[in-house]
């Protein structure tokens, strides 16, 4: 979310921001480092766990985009009515 925060940022700088980050960009981009350093720690020093982990995470991938594609066709659906 953070990533997706700063590429926003970047991509509509014009848009209107209710809230304002303190330290903003350097506190997101510290942040996605420590992140970032705690995924690949936990993969070298668990890596079972951490797999079993990013699997479970990952299985929302299809589940995201069957549920957007049906989103899709209700809206197709609704706009024909």
């Amino acid at each position: 979310m953070i990533a997706g925060v700063i590429v926003m940022r970047r991509k509509q700088p014009g848009v209107v921001r209710p809230y304002r980050m303190w330290g903003y960009p350097v506190t997101a981009a510290l942040f996605l480092v420590a992140t970032g350093w705690f995924l690949v720690n936990m993969l070298i020093t668990r890596p079972i766990p951490s797999l079993a982990g990013l699997l479970l995470i990952a299985t929302g991938i299809p589940v995201y985009f069957v549920w957007a594609r049906r989103g899709l066709r209700a809206d197709t659906t609704a706009a024909s009515v």
